[in-house]
This record gives C-alpha cells, structure tokens and sequence, in this order.
C-alpha cells in the first residue's frame, strides 16, 4: 500500500526543485512497461511518469470531503490495484484535465461518489490521507488540486468485479500531474505451497501449480528467495522416489517431473506427474 502523501509547501517545493524535469530533461515517453487502464485512456499530450500494478494491495480513496480535519468516508480497498501517474505539458488547467477523467470514467460505468477542490475537499489534511506514487512520479501541492472517486458496481452476469477509482489532479511548475488509481476488489489468492498440498494435487489432478519460484529477467539462474518452495519440492521428490523403490512392479509410484512454465508466467512453475 501507498504511504500517506507528503504535501508540497513551500519550503518543501524549494528543497525539491532540482527534481522537476525542466527543458530538455524534460520526461518524453511514457515509463517502461507501462500503459493505459483499458477502457479509461488518458488525456491528450500525456507521459504516464509512475506506474504500478499489484495483483493484490490495498488502496485508500476519500468518499466523502473531511470534516474538521478528519476523514468522513475513508475506505481502505483490498484487490488488483492499478496505479498510474502522468504529466502534461503547460497549457490545461487542473479542472480541464479533471472533468476528462471523470467524464470518461463515467461513460465506463463508474458511479461518482466524491468529486471536490482544494477548499471543498478538505485543504492539505485531505491529501495527506490520499494514496499517491512517489515524488517525481506524482507530484501533488495541498494547495491546488482536484479529487474524484467513483464506484462501479460488480457485473453479475460477465462475472466481473466491484471496481473503485479514484483520480487526483495537480500542477508543478505548471505542468499538470494526474494520478488514476483503480481498485479491482478480490479476495488474496493463496500462493502458500507445502509438502503436503504437492502430494495431495499430484494424486487428484496429476499437476499442481507452484508459485514462489523466481528468476531475474531473462536469465535462467533461480534466485536465492525460491529456496523454500524448492525445499518443498525436493521433499516431496524424495518421499516419490522411496515410495518407487519400495513399491511392488505391478504398484509402481508415479515418476515426477518438474517443468518452469516461464513464457506464460515468469514466476509460476508447474508440477507434473
């Protein structure tokens, strides 16, 4: 989860300075790897600068404006957590880049649940509680911006799943930065493995799935971090093998081998029997 914003005062802005790409160092592309939320798009002559998906995070949006200095309507989002930042060049104003965001949101069937500015949100306490990537990827000044959250309620019969959204808009060195954070609600998968649950998929299905091995990109060396799902493994490869020894030839236990499916998914591995 995103830390707690900090608010750009003054003396901050001035400590920072140096970071805000100016001239020629100016950002011209998008970041590696990343693109637009479908469906959602960006507005016109943006770089997305900060980019993040979790497959499951947690994410706070503001439903309601702060009262006396306190959240009204705070909700903390457990799901897929999307996560991207962009800068456009001068020339827009906050509100222009704002209402595009939400216009577009709602034609994507989001339900507006908060839309304010600066004063009516709740001044700099309010972007203190918002979930915001890191300076340079997003900048927001407590003194000038826009916020919007929204809520699509879950499609019953595609399946799919109650998604919130939440869009904050500010300016630095008059270059505008808007944020789009979605929050596909969802229950955490359960990527734990031992021994036990191998034997067990191994016997119903002849496979399981494995998760916890990992690899650095493009390279075929397995990282320190995979050991204790290769523990799990070798034991379970060694109970196969003195089950095989002992058994009967007419009783034979089952041969194992392990194949890494790193194409379709770089960090998932399969189990065959």
């Amino acid at each position: 989860m995103v830390p707690a914003r900090k608010i750009l005062t003054p003396h901050l802005l001035l400590a920072l300075l140096f970071l805000a790409p100016t001239g020629a160092g100016a950002q011209t592309r998008d970041v590696a790897g990343a693109k637009d939320f479908p469906g959602i798009g960006r507005f016109g002559g943006s770089v997305i600068s900060g980019y993040q998906v979790k497959d499951f995070d947690a994410a706070r949006i503001q439903a309601a404006p702060f009262r006396n200095d306190k959240p009204a309507d705070a909700r903390r989002l457990e799901g897929r957590i999307t996560r991207i930042a962009y800068r456009t060049n001068p020339g827009p104003s906050i509100l222009e880049v704002s209402r595009n965001f939400e216009t577009q949101l709602t034609k994507a069937g989001f339900e507006t649940l908060l839309s304010c500015d600066t004063d009516a949100c709740g001044g700099i306490p309010f972007t203190e509680a918002i979930d915001a990537l890191p300076i340079p990827q997003m900048w927001v000044d407590g003194f000038n911006y826009h916020y919007f959250a929204g809520r699509k309620a879950q499609a019953s019969l595609d399946g799919g799943r109650e998604t919130y959204a939440s869009v904050v808009v500010s300016e630095n060195n008059k270059e505008i930065y808007a944020q789009l954070i979605v929050a596909e609600l969802g229950a955490i998968e359960n990527k734990m493995v031992d021994a036990a649950a191998m034997a067990k998929g191994l016997g119903d299905t002849g496979h399981i799935a494995l998760y916890g091995i990992y690899f650095d990109t493009d390279k075929a060396v397995i990282k320190p971090e995979s050991r204790p799902t290769l523990e799990q493994i070798g034991w379970r490869a060694s109970r196969s093998s003195t089950s095989s020894s002992s058994a009967t030839p007419t009783a034979r236990a089952p041969s194992t081998t392990i194949s890494i499916c790193r194409a379709a998914a770089p960090r998932r591995s399969q189990l065959n029997s």
